[in-house]
């Protein structure tokens, strides 16, 4: 099949029944999970749309896709890290809850950098593994596993004594 029939035939409302679900969930990943979710979840098929014609079926739809995705996010990121940060502390656990153990991680994963939460989130969130990451992101696979353990380390380090690290 050219790539051109390939990119052709794929309508934006198949693409969305297909990949919604999926782009959902990883929005709810990279940022908060509100009304603007919605916006950026929106923005990923228009760009989606837009772009298909650069389909050219060396990935599948869904990498293809993913990989729109997780750009969106990113960008959106690093617009919301330009804004001031309220408080600039991580919570002693020991004194909270498990929803207050939860914020603790999530504000130690907003202080990795974008490349190793991008890591993170997608190995253990979506669950791929290191050559769909790669292939997502456009990392080697060599790179990806560097990245995830330079992640867990930073993450460790963060998180301290409270969440079985000294």
């Amino acid at each position: 099949m050219a790539s051109s029939n390939r990119a052709d035939s794929v309508t934006h409302a198949q693409l969305y029944a297909r990949c919604n679900e999926v782009v959902q969930r990883l929005a709810c990943k990279f940022v908060i999970c509100d009304e603007a979710t919605q916006d950026l979840v929106h923005d990923v098929f228009l760009l989606a749309r837009s772009k298909i014609s650069q389909f050219h079926g060396a990935a599948a739809l869904d990498t293809w896709l993913y990989r729109i995705a997780l750009n969106r996010f990113i960008d959106d990121r690093r617009r919301l890290r330009a804004l001031p940060l309220e408080a600039e502390r991580i919570f002693d656990p020991a004194a909270r809850d498990a929803a207050t153990a939860e914020l603790d991680v999530r504000d130690a994963l907003a202080r990795l950098a974008s490349d190793e939460q991008t890591v993170l989130k997608l190995r253990f969130e979506e669950g791929l593994d290191y050559i769909s990451i790669a292939k997502a992101t456009g990392m080697r696979p060599g790179t990806v596993s560097s990245r995830l353990h330079r992640a867990r380390v930073r993450l460790g380090e963060l998180l301290g004594s409270g969440y079985g690290r000294s």
